[in-house]
């Protein structure tokens, strides 16, 4: 199990990559922050439970906040 302040940094992380809309698909969003495509799925269900808006673009094929 991670530390409170690997998961804070881990979230700070894909806010970041969000933010910048550079996040790719889910997978190469999984990459860029060193975890799996199931750990990706549920840090987006945390945070969407934390009030994010966070929507997923085909077009762009990035993550973006609406």
């Amino acid at each position: 199990m991670k530390k409170h302040s690997d998961i804070q940094i881990l979230i700070e992380r894909a806010d970041r990559l969000i933010r910048l809309k550079a996040t790719g698909t889910a997978i190469e969003f999984a990459l860029k922050l060193g975890i799996s495509r199931k750990t990706l799925f549920r840090l987006l269900k945390y945070l969407r439970e934390k009030g994010a808006n966070i929507k997923y673009c085909r077009y762009r094929r990035s993550y973006y906040y609406e």
